[in-house]
């Protein structure tokens, strides 16, 4: 029956990929896997949840209470830690985007140890995780921790996210090794599967190769990369994404509309991290309040009516 759950869990995530559904989606699974007593089932809705709402909406506490309390119950089941190990990457993943990164920093290398165990059967995931510890540190000012967990010809340094991340180590100094690497991970992540996962992958490549392309003065490749970046993640409703495409998108953008656009990025709750740290040398944490329905639809209406605007600044 729980391996029936599971299936099922699948075929409804293949079924549909609209926002609204998803969550609706989420809340049936999580209440009817805790009324029928199969807590892996529940774990595994948790876990799917908080990371749709992170990349969807960007709303960092209520993920974050969902995967913590995943993580929590996943320790409970000493047999499998592979599992614990993706729940602690998804969650440190999460942290980092909020800004807590002394948190983030502990849960992937918690998962990494947890993984040790299983890496055979998951080849593709422990680089992954690496690359995530490697941005963290980065996030931190310690070079030596990214030299660490990421060394250079790596595994680590050629999964996507090593090449994401060495692009944007390399952006200040050697702009043509930046927009390598860029250019490694767009091959890297497109062209998107059907997935909400891929076509997130293919956005931030997409923003990444067009922060490098300007870094270069090639304007055009920049502004198509951009409008491509930002029509991925208005289809799919990836907010942080979005947000991190208008931010890059600024040298590109009249100045009146530039300066309206930073200042709504560096406010906006769902900025990531980074972002923010970018925009306006924000170093706090992001808000951790649970958000309401209608604030939510509000926020992604404005940020479709911001997008339109980049979009069609860009294509003047």
């Amino acid at each position: 029956e729980r391996n029936l759950r599971f299936m099922a869990l699948d075929k409804l995530h293949a079924a549909t990929d609209d926002p609204d559904e998803r969550e609706r989606m989420y809340e049936l699974l999580t209440a009817s896997a805790g009324t029928g007593g199969d807590r892996e089932y529940e774990i595994r809705a948790m876990r799917d949840h908080g990371v749709f709402l992170a990349n969807a909406y960007g709303e960092y506490a209520e993920a974050l209470a969902l995967l913590d309390r995943a993580v929590t119950l996943e320790r409970e089941d000493d047999w499998v830690d592979v599992f614990l190990a993706f729940f602690l990457a998804d969650a440190a993943a999460v942290r980092l985007a909020a800004g807590d990164l002394g948190g983030a920093a502990a849960q992937v290398t918690e998962a990494i140890e947890c993984f040790a165990y299983s890496r055979h059967l998951f080849l593709h995931a422990e680089p992954e995780m690496r690359a995530l510890a490697a941005a963290i540190a980065w996030r931190r000012g310690d070079a030596a921790g990214v030299g660490a967990w990421m060394p250079p010809a790596s595994e680590a340094a050629a999964c996507l996210g090593g090449l994401l991340l060495s692009s944007e180590m390399a952006r200040a100094d050697d702009p043509v090794a930046a927009r390598a690497f860029a250019e490694r991970a767009l091959a890297h992540a497109g062209p998107p599967r059907s997935s909400r996962d891929g076509h997130l992958r293919h956005a931030r490549a997409l923003t990444v190769a067009a922060e490098a392309a300007l870094g270069l003065g090639d304007a055009d490749a920049a502004t198509r990369e951009l409008v491509e970046a930002l029509a991925t993640a208005t289809h799919w409703r990836f907010l942080p994404a979005l947000l991190e495409a208008c931010a890059v998108a600024l040298p590109r953008l009249p100045a009146d509309l530039a300066e309206e656009v930073r200042g709504w990025v560096a406010r906006h709750p769902a900025a990531p991290y980074a972002l923010r740290v970018r925009c306006v040398a924000d170093t706090e944490r992001a808000e951790g309040r649970l958000v309401a329905p209608a604030e939510r639809e509000a926020r992604w209406a404005q940020a479709l009516e911001m997008a339109g605007r980049v979009r069609e600044a860009l294509a003047a």
